[in-house]
């Protein structure tokens, strides 16, 4: 394997070795049923997803193409501009704009708002996913990874009788084997009595790593305000910010239109290497 560095691969301030992104090109380009993006840019977000580790990159490069061979309605994303009208009302979820104390972006869910009546479930995740897609293009986000605040002030039965086995198991396909994104954390807020029945059939199904990153703030959140202070947050957690501070949040994620389009040209033509 080559062993020079590459100066400002992965960003101001980060240093990739080629030799790293060399390996996992190689081991794509070996994936015959595998029809992959080889450029630099693409193949970093991965890298960075697994901790510059070669082989599990390469593994978190076969569970992405697979998850959209196995479940397209979700994974294959559409144009942005077509969940235009979810983006601009921030029900569902957005983008804060500070950063926590460790310089990581923040991403509010707003899960207890879900409306099965109105929202389609591949709609939730479609924008959902274009949003993590979207933030992982940036170099310091790939290095820093990105935190997750999850609202579930209103959850309710509705939404337990929503949540089917399928659409558990797509949502944590989604969440914990093929983002090419370092989810360090999620702030789990104001969990009502009846979410319990859902977590408690989720808990068994997630991996340990992933069951180590949540963690629970109700109350007066005073617990939450140790990781993220109020200066950095929405009123509705106890924080100083404004909606209008983050109108504009989901502007990148319009501007990463076409590279949704031209990824829907990749994938698995076959079943993925063993």
């Amino acid at each position: 394997m080559v062993t020079t560095t590459t100066p400002g691969v992965g960003g101001d301030g980060g240093e990739v070795d080629s030799g790293l992104i060399d390996g996992l090109r190689q081991l794509v380009k070996a994936d015959a049923g595998l029809v992959c993006p080889m450029t630099e840019e693409f193949l970093l977000r991965f890298l960075w997803a697994a901790d510059l580790d070669v082989k599990k990159s390469y593994h978190l490069v076969q569970e992405y193409f697979s998850a959209r061979r196995d479940f397209p309605d979700v994974f294959l994303l559409n144009d942005p501009h077509s969940y235009l009208p979810i983006f601009q009302s921030n029900e569902l979820g957005f983008e804060l704009a500070d950063r926590d104390p460790l310089g990581r972006r923040i991403f509010v869910a707003r899960i207890g708002d879900m409306d099965p009546s109105r929202h389609k479930f591949e709609e939730v995740l479609q924008t959902c996913l274009m949003t993590m897609e979207s933030l992982s293009v940036d170099p310091d986000v790939q290095r820093r990874g990105i935190v997750v605040l999850v609202d579930i002030t209103r959850f309710s039965y509705k939404l337990v009788r929503w949540l089917t086995p399928y659409k558990i198991k797509v949502s944590l396909k989604f969440l914990q084997d093929c983002i090419p994104l370092k989810m360090e954390a999620l702030y789990c807020v104001n969990a009502p009595r009846v979410f319990s029945l859902t977590y408690n059939a989720v808990k068994p199904l997630m991996k340990e790593e992933f069951r180590r990153k949540i963690s629970w703030h109700n109350g007066d959140l005073a617990s939450l305000h140790k990781v993220l202070p109020p200066c950095v947050l929405p009123r509705d957690f106890g924080g100083t910010r404004e909606p209008a501070d983050w109108a504009d949040w989901h502007g990148h994620v319009l501007q990463r239109a076409a590279m949704f389009h031209d990824l829907r040209s990749y994938g698995y033509v076959s079943k993925p290497a063993v």
